[in-house]
């Protein structure tokens, strides 16, 4: 079987970590190519490229020689009705986005609608938008959960690092994500920001002010990982929702406790695996206190749970997804 992949974008966040691991999953069986849409360019400068990018998106559509297509909502301008179209949503809510970008995510989330009828499945990394797809209308909604490779989070040690002048302070250190509006990050900095704690959030420097009350790093994966193990609590605030929330899930794989405002599909998360869902800010504070004063109140993480999220699973269930549109 040919399968093409289109891809919105190459950048390095949870979405696309997901999209690439799709590569993998269907390569030992099927010719699988992947076709990037974007010019690799940021900031505002994408928003003059979309042009060339549905132009982009609407040859490689219409002039491809694959028998299905997968897709993710950003690419959905034309849907080939001769070829089985796979689309892959992982969340759409434009909270806290520009004004460009919400009326390109508006346009996307329209041109999914009106092209339902070619959509021969649609895929979600969720229950929440599984349930949230069916109200719209679609009929074939499958799930297909993020993966990681268990292994390498077992096996992850710790070792001498930058974070060790955070830990000889004697406070309790709180990872707080990325340094960004839509994350949480001012909200988290408004309600715990005065408590006794080493705040710490990575990427996204710029977006933050200057403040002495987080700690921002810069790093690399393996770096990300320790941190998150290293760290004694994660809180993951988002504002907006999430397809699911890998920095949570990466977080309880490592045995950190976390904490999360449950949004979008991160809740499903949160909830089987027993940690807190905070529904606001004040319950969010209520909670970091208690932990300050007692780290035995966070509740334990179901381990099996947030570790049967395997690549064995994601690999079947993505080659189960080929069979089924075939």
């Amino acid at each position: 079987m040919k399968v093409i992949r289109i891809s919105a974008s190459n950048a390095k966040y949870g979405g696309n970590v997901y999209e690439k691991m799709i590569d993998s999953a269907l390569s030992g069986e099927n010719s699988v190519e992947t076709f990037h849409c974007m010019p690799d360019v940021s900031g505002y400068l994408k928003y003059l490229m979309v042009p060339i990018f549905y132009l982009r998106v609407f040859f490689k559509s219409l002039f491809n020689r694959a028998d299905i297509v997968i897709q993710p909502l950003e690419s959905v301008f034309w849907l080939n009705k001769r070829k089985k179209n796979i689309v892959l949503l992982h969340h759409f809510d434009p909270s806290y986005s520009n004004s460009l970008s919400r009326l390109n995510q508006a346009f996307t989330f329209w041109l999914l609608k009106i092209n339902m009828n070619k959509v021969d499945k649609l895929v979600v990394v969720s229950n929440y938008w599984k349930r949230e797809m069916e109200k719209v209308g679609f009929k074939d909604v499958t799930i297909a959960y993020n993966a990681f490779e268990i292994d390498k989070f077992k096996e992850k040690k710790l070792s001498d690092s930058i974070f060790d002048e955070l830990k000889n302070n004697g406070k309790l250190n709180i990872y707080i994500g990325n340094a960004h509006p839509k994350k949480g990050y001012f909200k988290v900095v408004d309600a715990i920001g005065d408590l006794s704690v080493n705040l710490i959030s990575s990427g996204y420097q710029n977006s933050a002010p200057d403040t002495d009350r987080v700690t921002n790093y810069t790093l690399n994966y393996d770096s990300y990982l320790e941190m998150l193990k290293s760290v004694d609590l994660v809180i993951t605030y988002s504002q907006f929702k999430e397809g699911w929330c890998r920095t949570a899930h990466e977080a309880l794989l490592l045995g950190t406790p976390v904490v999360g405002s449950g949004f979008g599909g991160m809740g499903e998360l949160l909830e089987f695996s027993g940690q807190d869902i905070c529904a606001s800010d004040s319950e969010l504070r209520k909670v970091t206190q208690q932990f300050i004063k007692d780290r035995s109140s966070m509740k334990a993480i179901d381990q099996s749970y947030v570790e049967s999220f395997s690549i064995e699973r994601f690999n079947l269930t993505w080659q189960k997804i080929i069979k089924e549109v075939s």
